[in-house]
């Protein structure tokens, strides 16, 4: 009965028995792919020149610019440094935002990019901070009753204008300020 069952085939008078079959490999447990929705954590990034403590970031935010990228000027402060600021606690997004110079880099990459790359980082980068600090002070500002002259004097500000968030909302609001009716 030991041959049948070790080897499928009936048993041969004089054969030694067979030896017993090796062991089935251990299972790993299951894991899930990998998948953009829960990214790993990852430590921040390089400050680059926001430096090491909350004044040299404060200090930096309001003499340099803040960019994409060094493309264009290799002085400025990049997206990726500012989210890496705001991580390893220099400066929180809600202070930062409105130190930023030109808005129009926070305003279009919220308006564009940052919706995946506030999911691809997580809740607790710094990218994702920033999209929310950034999205805030246009929320209110808008607070759902904006008339359409007002949005339509934003527009043209939007792109080149050289100032911090908070001003260019309120230059927007002085271009197109609220006329009583009637």
């Amino acid at each position: 009965m030991a041959v049948v069952l070790r080897t499928g085939r009936p048993a041969r008078p004089g054969r030694p028995l067979p030896p017993p079959a090796p062991a089935a490999p251990a299972t790993e447990p299951h894991r899930p792919d990998r998948t953009p929705w829960v990214p790993e954590w990852k430590p921040p990034g390089d400050t680059g020149p926001l430096g090491e403590n909350a004044a040299s970031a404060r200090r930096a935010l309001g003499t340099l610019r803040v960019a994409y990228d060094t493309r264009d000027d290799d002085t400025a402060v990049t997206l990726d440094q500012f989210g890496a600021a705001i991580e390893r606690g220099l400066l929180t997004a809600a202070e930062a935002v409105p130190l930023v110079l030109p808005a129009s880099v926070l305003t279009s990459w919220v308006g564009q990019g940052s919706g995946w790359g506030s999911v691809s980082n997580t809740a607790w980068s710094g990218r994702a901070a920033l999209h929310v600090e950034t999205a805030a002070p246009v929320a209110r500002w808008a607070s759902g009753h904006v008339p359409a002259g007002r949005w339509a004097a934003l527009l043209p500000l939007l792109r080149h204008h050289p100032g911090t968030l908070p001003e260019l909302l309120a230059a927007a609001t002085g271009a197109h300020p609220d006329r009583p009716a009637g």
